[in-house]
């Protein structure tokens, strides 16, 4: 089974069921989308607006991917919905893909619950993508995050038409936000999309490292100290970011961007009364409690007092973005600061990697590994409702992984998965040397992919090896 991305089936369904008018933020890109609607869905939560959000891929559970007011519905609450989509699906003999009744199965349950306002992450790219589906006089605005060459094989090999293809999200009369990119021949293509399209173009705003002696507040330990200017309020903000990594900063600078265009362009509307209740401290409160989690993010074992810093990344830039972290800020978990490095020394890594066609280990693995890691390589368990998700095979990553790590004292180990053990146990193999070969005071950094960083959290939650 492969992906068809067309919107056909997707309208069907949609025409099939009661009519979604919930308020709707729209987000698309290739990196950050997921951390800008992490951190919108936390600020509308801490202002008592009621919120739904919806991410792909899902991380744990299928149904994880759906979440109201930060919580993730529950596997009854989602079945319940999704049986009856399924159904009219069958009936009118729709063919959707999994994809496809997913974010059907979404709407509705945001449309039953009368969210206040929803937030939509694109599954992949954006014009042909399920959520594109979304009516137009339900969004109130379309997000572009940090754009770069992922999935080559269904957007286009070059950054031109990948950004075409993203910013297909672009609505009519309605903002479309444009997130910081380390492309200036993206935001040309973004801007001639969402000209075309009658939207118009808004860059989101700089936030700035918050120095020592800009206020006389204290930095918390885990949080990024930062500030910005914001817009409807016409001042300078601050706040403390426990999202980790200087991208971070582009991806908070994108959230608080969308929020103020549509405060501003809320004024005598029905959103005028609802995104009233933001407030400076209900502001400053949602973004201190974002999380999101598998993305640079500190997981303490109970096996040897070991930390692993589990991180999606799986394609060049959100590898370079985990790299350029390491190479920076290292947590020192015992005393909950945050001690700086001027280079990287030689680490410990439990890798794997998906199968994408037109990108190679090798653009994934190059920004990342250094001569003398330490890497253990282990695939993932396959993925429900997405069986097009295919494992790199080892012995390919394997080769490119020695030529990266030769030099020194480097090492690579394979942890094949024989087919009579759980895949999970062969992840816990991978666990366990990496625990055997980490240095004291360092942490086991596990990467390469969402579903390996998934199976991680499944392995931690069925053994309790969490501290």
């Amino acid at each position: 089974m492969s992906i068809d991305l067309s919107l056909s089936r997707v309208k069907m369904l949609f025409n099939a069921l009661p009519l979604y008018k919930r308020l709707t933020i729209h987000v698309a890109g290739t990196n950050g989308k997921g951390s800008v609607t992490a951190i919108l869905s936390s600020i509308f939560h801490a202002s008592h607006i009621s919120v739904g959000r919806f991410n792909s891929p899902h991380l744990i559970d299928v149904w994880d991917a759906i979440s109201i007011n930060g919580h993730t519905v529950s596997e009854d609450a989602y079945r319940a919905v999704r049986t009856e989509v399924q159904y009219l699906n069958d009936a009118k003999g729709v063919g959707a893909s999994n994809f496809e009744i997913m974010t059907a199965t979404a709407a509705q349950i945001f449309e039953r619950a009368f969210v206040d306002i929803a937030i939509f992450e694109v599954g992949l790219g954006g014009r042909l993508d399920a959520t594109n589906v979304l009516p137009d006089n339900a969004i109130v605005a379309s997000v572009i995050t940090s754009i770069d060459l992922d999935h080559q094989q269904f957007l286009g090999n070059t950054l031109g038409a990948i950004a075409r293809e993203k910013a297909g999200i672009a609505r009519k009369g309605r903002p479309c936000i444009l997130g910081s990119q380390r492309h200036s021949d993206v935001e040309i293509v973004v801007g001639e999309v969402v000209h075309a399209v009658g939207a118009h173009l808004v860059k989101a705003v700089k936030v700035s490292p918050r120095q020592s002696g800009d206020s006389a507040t204290m930095y918390l330990p885990g949080c990024q100290p930062v500030k910005t200017h914001f817009l409807p309020w016409q001042t300078e903000l601050e706040f403390d970011l426990p999202l980790l990594g200087a991208h971070q900063l582009d991806n908070l600078g994108t959230a608080l961007t969308t929020l103020g265009i549509i405060m501003k362009e809320a004024v005598n509307s029905r959103l005028e009364h609802i995104l009233g209740r933001i407030s400076p401290s209900t502001l400053y409160n949602g973004v201190l409690e974002t999380r999101w989690p598998g993305r640079l993010q500190s997981v303490a074992l109970n096996i040897r007092n070991v930390t692993v810093l589990v991180d999606g990344a799986h394609n060049a830039a959100s590898a370079t973005a985990l790299q350029s972290y390491l190479m920076t800020v290292t947590p020192i978990h015992n005393e909950g600061v945050l001690q700086m490095h001027s280079r990287r020394s030689p680490r410990t890594f439990i890798l794997g990697l998906s199968f994408s066609p037109g990108k190679t280990p090798m653009d994934t693995l190059s920004p990342l590994l250094c001569p003398g890691d330490r890497v253990a390589l282990v695939g993932f368990t396959d993925v429900d409702d997405m069986p097009w998700v295919k494992n790199v095979p080892l012995h390919e990553l394997e080769a490119v992984a020695w030529d990266l790590v030769k030099d020194g004292e480097g090492t690579v180990h394979l942890f094949q998965h024989d087919g009579e053990e759980p895949q999970l146990q062969a992840i816990k193999r991978a666990l366990m040397w990496a625990v055997d070969s980490v240095k004291e005071g360092e942490e086991i950094i596990l990467a390469g992919s969402l579903y390996l960083v998934a199976d991680f959290f499944r392995l931690i939650r069925e053994q309790d090896l969490v501290r």
